[in-house]
């Protein structure tokens, strides 16, 4: 079960999703949980949690979060940057400026 789940899309989905499913598991050792947590993160994501010398579960909410901030933001910044007008110098309805 808990170790089924796999961060396939949004970082941030993933940590819901693994808050979720912790809910049906009370009784698990709090190292277990942040160690499945890690097993289940892309190998960019573990990276990054496995350098911050982690000791609890909500600490590696806290990491992931913070990654996910950050990774929200490079992407768009990278999505701004590339963005050209594309109005040829020409105002709105195409008319002159």
């Amino acid at each position: 079960m808990v170790g089924e789940l796999k961060h396939t899309g949004s970082l941030r989905h993933y940590v819901r999703a693994y808050q979720r499913l912790m809910l049906d598991v009370p009784d698990m050792q709090e190292q277990d949980k942040l160690n499945w947590f890690i097993l289940g993160l892309q190998s960019w994501a573990q990276s990054e949690l496995e350098r911050s010398n982690l000791e609890t579960l909500e600490d590696a909410y806290m990491v992931a979060e913070r990654l996910a901030d950050t990774q929200r933001k490079s992407y768009t910044n990278a999505f701004k940057s590339s963005k050209k007008p594309d109005h040829g110098g020409r105002g709105l309805k195409g008319t002159e400026r």
